[in-house]
């Protein structure tokens, strides 16, 4: 072959070495379901999903495909049953055509499992307590109903969430059947829910905050000793210490084997945040230019829990200062007594000084309600051009806000209103009427 024949030979592998690879089409798997309709058919589309690994680098394991093809209608059936079919006709037919691979299952439903009888009772301590009967009395299934699980699994959570909810911890279901009869497409329900005993708070400990006095602290506290025992109302106090911002850490636990007589002890572990804060912050705004603010924020003033804050604001069209104190009430965390400063100077096309000092008293009226009366000393100042005036007001006024959240912890929808009726008289000190 001598050196034309190696020449040829390099020159060909060189040109292989250069050619794109040959590259084998992926082979897939299609899943196709006939015979069932809305949420049926998607719970039989997942129950129907390939396993992780079936399909890897483009290749689907024949001998794992054709393993689940074979299981295919006893998923289908299973998938089925929380809907009240339970006498399904599946047929499954698994074919192949250059590496595409398609598993059909076609559905008969046949007819659906009704309700023949029900039996929702109470027991215990708790039978006789009204939202627990209203709760059985609004079942969502009745007699001559397809036999839905979904719902039944709802309403029986809903029924003992609502028990411990008022206290009855040791809550249980002595009986939880569905009998279903598949021929004659039947089911015979019985669920009967012992509330057992019920439980009560036992008073609070407080640990770890010993800077603010515990009158202070027990505020917070969302529960009284003797009250039924609520995990929620955990749940609010951790919340009500959490928005305080005074502690940056909380540890709400009861301790139910404890209890004595029913009543549970629950301890509160508190770690303090810092009670002084410093802020200060740089912007550009095209209504003010350039500007600069600090706040100021103590919480513990006195060592009473009372809060001074200061704020003030710089920019080269408005300069402002802004101090408050408030007074926290003696029971209710949301209600108070505050004084407020305002100073502020603003200038545009003119001059104007604003002095105001007011007076507040909040009061909580429950959830996400409150009510606050005011009174306002306000002295305004112009300069327009080379003129001067000023107003002096005496403004006394109500306030009432109401907040309202499905969940105080994840809200997802809820909804806020106020009003604010307000004032003034020249017989009660003001200047313009």
């Amino acid at each position: 072959m001598g050196n034309k024949g190696a020449y040829l030979i390099a020159m060909l592998i060189a040109l292989f070495a250069f050619l794109p690879p040959v590259s084998m089409a992926a082979e897939s798997v299609e899943i196709v379901v006939t015979g069932v309709e809305d949420e049926a058919r998607t719970n039989v589309q997942e129950a129907l999903a390939l396993p992780p690994g079936m399909v890897r680098e483009g290749k689907v394991d024949r001998l794992w495909l054709e393993r689940f093809a074979r299981q295919a209608p006893d998923r289908v059936r299973t998938a089925l049953q929380p809907f009240g079919y339970y006498n399904a006709q599946v047929e499954t037919n698994l074919s192949e055509e250059r590496g595409y691979f398609r598993l059909m299952a076609r559905v008969s439903l046949g007819e659906p499992v009704r309700i023949a009888a029900l039996d929702v009772a109470l027991a215990g301590a708790g039978a006789g307590e009204g939202r627990l009967k209203d709760l059985v009395d609004v079942f969502p299934l009745e007699k001559g109903d397809i036999l839905l699980q979904q719902p039944y699994d709802q309403a029986k959570g809903g029924l003992e969430a609502a028990a411990e909810e008022l206290g009855f911890l040791d809550v249980r279901f002595t009986a939880h059947e569905i009998r279903i009869d598949p021929p004659r497409t039947s089911a015979r329900i019985r669920l009967i829910m012992d509330t057992g005993e019920r439980y009560f708070f036992d008073g609070a400990t407080i640990e770890g905050a010993p800077d603010y006095p515990e009158s202070f602290l027990r505020r917070y506290l969302s529960f009284k000793s003797g009250e039924p025992f609520s995990y929620s109302r955990l749940g609010q106090t951790q919340l009500n210490f959490n928005n305080s911002e005074r502690f940056k850490e909380i540890i709400v636990t009861p301790h139910k084997g404890e209890a004595t007589n029913n009543t549970i002890p629950v301890s509160v572990q508190l770690k303090q945040a810092y009670r002084r804060s410093l802020r200060p912050g740089l912007g550009y705004g095209t209504d003010t230019g350039g500007r600069f603010s600090l706040r100021y924020r103590d919480l513990n003033m006195l060592h009473r829990g009372h809060e001074y804050y200061a704020n003030l604001f710089i920019s080269q069209r408005l300069q402002g200062f802004a101090s408050g104190y408030v007074i926290p009430d003696a029971d209710d965390i949301r209600s108070s007594t505050s004084l407020q400063l305002n100073l502020q100077r603003e200038e545009t096309t003119y001059v104007s000084r604003l002095v105001a000092l007011e007076l507040d008293k909040n009061r909580s009226f429950g959830r996400g309600e409150l009510g606050t009366a005011y009174i306002r000393l306000q002295r305004e100042s112009f300069t327009i051009g080379s003129e001067n005036s000023s107003s002096r007001l005496v403004l006394p006024g109500l306030r009432f806000t109401k907040d309202h959240y499905g969940d105080l912890i994840r809200p997802e929808r809820g909804f806020r209103y106020f009003f604010d009726v307000r004032g003034t008289h020249q017989l009660i000190g003001s200047d313009v009427g």
